[in-house]
């Protein structure tokens, strides 16, 4: 499972628990928590953008023994080793790991791909953080940047709109080590843009983005989508748009959905998941919305599937497909896909191989005549480790695996499909002997576009 490492993570943990005898409680910490950063700052205050600089990554690594091209331990102690079997994708020939435990998010640009992560400033894994960002042309060799603008910076999510990239993130002066720390008043939502590959610049934020919570990122057209959580009392379910990053248009009309967990670009305009409690079955079940004007949305017919959550959604050859998982409380997770022709009539996907059982497919991509899932299955003897698989599907009704990517892993980054292929990013990390720091290695795989055949 991830780790919970932003402070304003709190705010989405306590949302998604189900604890009714704990609602009372957790309101009156929320509004305290708002109280204190209610003087944050305005769209004209914010925390300044440092000069652009660019970092080589940190020198002076030794491989261990055995270890793929492209794959570099993190500062010493590095985590063990152990070299992955043969798999579906290969090896990224030039990944730049430095100092970086993770890589949190990729994607896709005009010119190739960008991904984010962090690396420590100077405490370990539990200390303040420094964002770090990655480039690449082709998918397989990658250089480093850790630009100052990030300092203090966990970036969490990236999008490209046109010539623009945004990387948005949490900014905080307090680190999990120190309990006596004073939160600075500009803590909270950072959003960053850089045009055409220039400097990378802070965007102002009001104090009802500062302090809310986005769940996820979209680009629809020539406008951003993010949801999640607002800045207020009862941490209303949210869906924001934006031109620019600037200016952030909020509705909560949302045809009840609580929480949004994934939005997609496609049928009527945006398509958005979530689930709903039902008392008489005493779990959730599936909900589908849809919007014209990403301002009002309205019910779309949803599977009757029990307990399942929509993690991603994209459009493609043969209408929208949306992906995700069922949960269970005594087996493993079954993964499931849905379709839909126009976005507004779901029907449940198949498996050809059944290889969706004890999986959580976790992104979906579209090229022109196919579909790419990418998927995780939890160890059988050990829980804590996972391995990453690929789907492929022409119409998104039906999905085959093309086998494992290669090796295990503890922590899930993120994936991208571009022209030349796609790029994931996983991670496996190991607490030191101490328990007070995380020894991390990055691995960086990539997968042809001829090999992703339905």
């Amino acid at each position: 499972m991830p780790r919970v490492r932003h402070h304003s993570r709190v705010k989405s943990v306590l949302r998604r628990s189900h604890l009714p005898a704990l609602a009372p409680l957790v309101i009156a910490l929320l509004g305290l928590l708002a109280a204190v950063v209610a003087c944050g700052p305005t769209a004209n205050a914010i925390r300044p953008t440092l000069p652009p600089r660019t970092l080589t990554p940190d020198g002076g690594f030794t491989s261990p023994p055995g270890t793929p091209s492209g794959i570099t331990p993190s500062v010493a102690p590095a985590s063990s080793y152990t070299p992955p079997p043969a798999g579906v994708a290969q090896p990224m020939t030039s990944f730049p790991q430095g100092s970086a435990y993770e890589v949190a998010a990729v994607t896709t640009t005009p010119t190739g791909f960008v991904a984010i992560g962090f690396a420590g400033a100077g405490q370990g894994y539990y200390g303040l953080h420094q964002g770090v960002i990655w480039t690449s042309s082709d998918g397989m060799t990658w250089q480093q940047q850790v630009d100052p603008a990030f300092v203090d910076v966990d970036p969490t999510y990236v999008a490209a709109m046109g010539n623009d990239v945004y990387v948005f993130g949490y900014y905080t002066n307090c680190s999990d080590m120190d309990d006596e720390c004073e939160l600075d008043a500009n803590a909270g939502m950072v959003i960053f843009r850089s045009s055409s590959g220039g400097p990378w610049q802070q965007l102002a934020q009001t104090t009802d983005i500062l302090n809310a919570e986005f769940d996820g990122v979209r680009v629809w057209n020539d406008t951003l989508v993010a949801w999640g959580a607002a800045a207020d009392n009862d941490v209303t379910t949210t869906l924001w748009t934006s031109k620019d990053g600037l200016t952030w248009a909020p509705t909560t009309n949302l045809a009840g959905l609580d929480p949004i967990s994934a939005v997609g670009v496609g049928g009527p305009g945006l398509v958005a998941f979530g689930s709903q409690y039902i008392d008489t079955i005493d779990n959730t079940q599936l909900m589908v919305a849809t919007s014209r004007d990403g301002i009002a949305f309205s019910s779309a017919t949803a599977p009757t599937v029990t307990g399942a959550s929509v993690t991603d959604a994209v459009a493609g050859p043969g209408g929208m497909a949306a992906i995700g998982y069922v949960e269970s409380d005594t087996d493993p997770s079954t993964g499931v896909a849905m379709s839909s022709a126009d976005g507004t009539t779901w029907t449940v996907a198949s498996s050809s191989d059944t290889t969706f059982s004890n999986t959580q497919l976790n992104d979906i991509h579209s090229s022109a005549s196919a579909y790419v899932t990418v998927g995780s299955s939890v160890d059988d003897t050990d829980f804590s480790l996972q391995t990453a698989g690929i789907w492929v599907s022409g119409n998104g009704k039906t999905w085959r695996s093309l086998g494992n990517f290669g090796g295990q892993f503890s922590q899930y980054g993120g994936s991208a499909l571009g022209p030349t292929g796609l790029v994931l990013f996983t991670a496996n990390e190991q607490d030191t002997n101490d328990g007070s720091d995380i020894n991390s290695t990055i691995y960086g795989w990539f997968v042809p576009s001829a090999q992703l055949v339905p």
